[in-house]
C-alpha cells in the first residue's frame, strides 16, 4: 500500500498514506489521508488499518452508493460479428 514522505515548513520529515474508497471515480475521488508519521512502518501500517475500517464502515452502510458503469455501442459503432466457424478438417493458417 503506498506511502509517501513529505516535509513540514519547520523541515521535518513525516510519512503519510493516502488511499482512495471503494466507488470512487476520476472524478468524484473519495480519498482518505493521514499523516505525520515517524516511520515508514508506522505509516504502512496504520493505512491497514484505517483500510480495514473503512470497509467494514462501507459494508455497514450498504456498500457502494452507485452502480458500476455500462459502457452502451451506438449502432454505427457496434463491433463486427464474430466469423463463422471453419468446417471441420479445414486448416488453420
Amino acid at each position: 500500500m503506498p506511502v509517501y514522505k513529505r516535509k513540514y515548513r519547520s523541515e521535518k520529515m513525516v510519512w503519510y498514506f493516502q488511499f482512495a474508497l471503494p466507488g470512487s471515480t476520476r472524478q468524484n475521488q473519495n480519498l482518505v489521508t493521514e499523516s505525520g508519521f515517524a516511520t515508514k512502518q508506522q505509516a504502512t501500517d496504520a493505512e491497514a488499518v484505517r483500510h480495514a475500517e473503512e470497509l467494514v464502515r462501507q459494508a455497514a452502510t450498504g456498500g457502494v452508493a452507485a452502480p458500476m458503469p455500462t459502457t452502451a455501442w451506438p449502432a454505427e459503432m457496434a463491433p463486427p460479428a464474430p466469423a463463422p466457424p471453419s468446417p471441420p478438417g479445414a486448416r488453420a493458417w
